[in-house]
Formats: structure tokens, C-alpha cells, sequence
């Protein structure tokens, strides 16, 4: 099963999980196939668009692909001493981001709530979120 972690950033190089397919149904790249996250979702659930090397996008949804580097320590692709460095390196950052990270003691329901009604009337309308 695939590791859903939907916060993908842009540049994140990923596993297809499923055939690739273009016009008239043709496989344009096989299951396991290499590619780069293009662009993420603005919405959780909606699909990243995936640009392959050849250039070829395609539109896959969370479960549909794997980071590469996950599908690799699965297959059992990565010797232990490298996933033991990895887990290592990630269990500092996140102690680094707790001791550094000011989080208020609750979360401003309100300041979210305004902000997510504003974002989805502005998405309504049309509206670009950003620049």
C-alpha cells in the first residue's frame, strides 16, 4: 500500500503505481515508471500533475504514486546503514522543528474558519489564491 502523505512538494521525484496512459488509451509509460511532481493539488484530494522524462504530464492521484525514496526502502533497495542514516537525520529535524516551532497553545479555530470561507467564495469566483 502506498504512503499517503498528501503534503508532496513540487520536485519530488515519484514512483507511478499505475500504467500511464495518453490518448486512445496508449501506455505512454508502464507501472513503476520515473517521474517529477509538477504541480500539487490546491485542494486534498485532487490530483498532481506528474511530468515525466520525456516530458510527457499525466495526472495521478496521491494513491496512485509512491516517493521515490519510500518505494526504493520498501523493495529493499537501500542497505540498512543508508534507512538507518535517513531515520536519524529525520528524527533530528523534527526535534529541531518542536524546539524551534512557536505554536500558540490553541489553535485560532476562528482565524481558520474566516480564512477557509473566504478561500472557498474566492474559489467560487474565481479568484487566484496567490501572486
Amino acid at each position: 500500500m502506498a504512503h499517503h502523505t498528501d503534503n508532496l512538494s513540487a520536485g519530488t521525484q515519484v514512483v507511478s503505481l499505475v500504467e500511464v496512459r495518453g490518448t486512445n488509451n496508449s501506455l505512454v509509460h508502464p507501472r513503476g515508471a520515473v517521474g517529477v511532481v509538477a504541480r500539487t493539488p490546491a485542494v486534498a484530494g485532487e490530483k498532481f500533475l506528474v511530468r515525466f522524462p520525456d516530458g510527457f504530464e499525466f495526472s495521478l492521484h496521491r494513491g496512485q504514486m509512491e516517493v521515490l525514496k519510500h518505494f526504493a526502502v520498501k523493495r529493499g533497495e537501500v542497505p540498512w546503514p543508508e534507512v538507518d542514516a535517513w531515520r536519524k537525520e529525520l528524527h533530528c529535524d523534527f526535534e529541531g522543528a518542536l524546539a524551534e516551532t512557536k505554536l500558540p497553545e490553541r489553535p485560532d479555530y476562528e482565524a481558520a474558519n474566516r480564512f477557509l470561507i473566504r478561500a472557498r467564495r474566492d474559489m467560487a469566483k474565481g479568484v487566484s489564491l496567490c501572486c
